[in-house]
């Protein structure tokens, strides 16, 4: 038996787990602290509210309207209301389906394919696309700008 038996191991080929930072601190600062972390998770879902307020005033306003009418008059005037615009629609379909594609069904069919398809997959599309960059061990990739549905096609942008 001639030299040294010990053989070097594998290196460690795993990401290795990161903690927060947060996680290290002393029970009693958690609890000194919690209650401006409540505040800061308010004021970040407030502002949320708002953007998403900002971004679909109607959607909004319709949700929080039905949601008043509910617990005021209850459920058979939100049934009749939802008839109503469902017998609108199709009156609008049926004078004018160009403009109701493209003013009604075009923009809920763009929100419906970037709530669905484009959000959840980008990583992975961008990844199998080749167009992330890594520095640093940091992974970039350009964010999703706008989408337009057109019937049968997407028109995605990218920043």
């Amino acid at each position: 038996m001639k030299g040294n038996r010990w053989v070097d191991p594998a290196p460690f080929e795993g990401a290795r787990p990161q903690v927060p930072w947060w996680v290290w601190l002393p029970g009693w600062v958690k609890l000194v602290l919690a209650p401006f972390a409540l505040l800061w998770l308010a004021l970040r879902l407030a502002a949320k509210f708002v953007m998403l307020t900002v971004r679909y005033p109607i959607a909004v306003t319709a949700g929080l309207g039905g949601d008043v009418a509910y617990r005021q008059f209850g459920l058979s005037p939100l049934v009749l209301a939802l008839l109503s615009l469902v017998c609108a629609l199709t009156v609008w379909y049926g004078l004018d389906r160009d403009s109701f594609l493209r003013h009604g069904w075009y923009r809920v069919l763009t929100e419906w394919r970037r709530l669905s398809v484009y959000v959840p997959q980008w990583r992975t599309v961008m990844r199998l696309a080749e167009m992330t960059k890594e520095v640093r061990g940091k992974e970039y990739l350009p964010k999703l700008r706008r989408v337009r549905s057109e019937g049968w096609r997407d028109k995605v942008r990218v920043g």
